[in-house]
């Protein structure tokens, strides 16, 4: 669609829908942020650790087409929004390195690039996982860095 109207020279309908696609993202952000913390509260967990995705933007050129999409998300909005409802219920925010947590293995901690095979993770060990799954216990394992 945007295409469309860039092609057309429609700046008034571009401005629309870029306000639109904010919103939409503004919006679930607080849903997926809510419910992070929720979760945490449910399990009696009293830290939450995300990865510190500064710098994530510079990654686009190893993106597949797929990915690129993930662009135009805002981490830091997501990451602000569940960083204020978490102490507003006395949760702990911290922060991990990300590099490579979908690529490590919980279970022995060997990192290859082939463990993980699209939403399969699988070591050499023997360790299989849903890769999703791996990386945040890589993540829940991993030390706090400063934030």
């Amino acid at each position: 669609m945007r295409r469309q109207l860039q092609t057309a020279k429609n700046r008034k309908a571009i401005k629309r829908l870029g306000c639109k696609e904010r919103r939409i993202v503004h919006y679930w952000n607080h849903v997926i942020s809510k419910r992070i913390v929720q979760f945490a509260e449910q399990t009696g967990a009293t830290t939450i650790k995300l990865e510190r995705l500064k710098g994530i933007r510079q990654m686009k050129r190893h993106w597949k087409r797929s990915d690129r999409n993930i662009h135009s998300w805002s981490f830091f909005d997501l990451e602000k929004k569940i960083q204020y409802k978490a102490e507003q219920k006395g949760l702990i925010v911290e922060y991990v390195d990300p590099y490579k947590t979908s690529q490590q293995c919980f279970r022995c901690g060997n990192v290859k690039r082939t463990n993980r095979r699209g939403s399969l993770f699988q070591c050499s060990c023997g360790y299989t996982k849903q890769a999703d799954v791996n990386a945040s216990f890589v993540i829940s394992a991993r030390p706090s860095i400063a934030g």
